[in-house]
């Protein structure tokens, strides 16, 4: 806590967050209004508590998983070994995620585009064909 409280973060969120804006925090981290993190005990065992961190777990495991399919798609992300030592560095690793993300999404875009250009590739599709699909059950619902 004693390190989380001398980020740049911490210190200077009110600059950094916008009117409404917030982060989303597991349980190591302190309560505050713009950090959403879970109740720890006791508040956790009240009944609506429960329920909020049923909800804040929820988005984490999301975000777990969208770092994890990443990973999958991208093995430098895997073992992205970079010593961060200066500003210089701490870019280069921050640009080297983003580029990963930003070519993601390119190529979903253009998956799009070919699924709507050849919609007889979409039936061609043995998972589609099959019942199946990208999305998991929790996607669906």
């Amino acid at each position: 806590s004693t390190a989380w409280e001398e980020t740049h973060l911490a210190r200077e969120h009110a600059t950094l967050l916008e009117d409404g804006e917030f982060i989303w925090a597991d349980s190591a981290y302190p309560l505050a209004t713009w950090m959403v993190s879970p109740y720890k005990k006791p508040e956790r065992d009240l009944p609506n508590n429960e329920v909020f961190n049923n909800h804040v777990s929820m988005v984490r495991i999301r975000s777990e998983h969208a770092i994890g399919f990443l990973k999958g798609h991208f093995q430098s992300l895997k073992s992205l070994r970079v010593n961060i030592k200066d500003e210089t560095s701490h870019k280069f690793a921050t640009y080297w995620v983003i580029a990963c993300i930003a070519v993601h999404a390119y190529a979903m875009q253009c998956e799009d585009e070919e699924r709507e250009d050849d919609s007889d590739a979409v039936d061609a599709d043995p998972f589609i064909a099959e019942g199946l699909s990208s999305l998991s059950d929790s996607d669906e619902n």
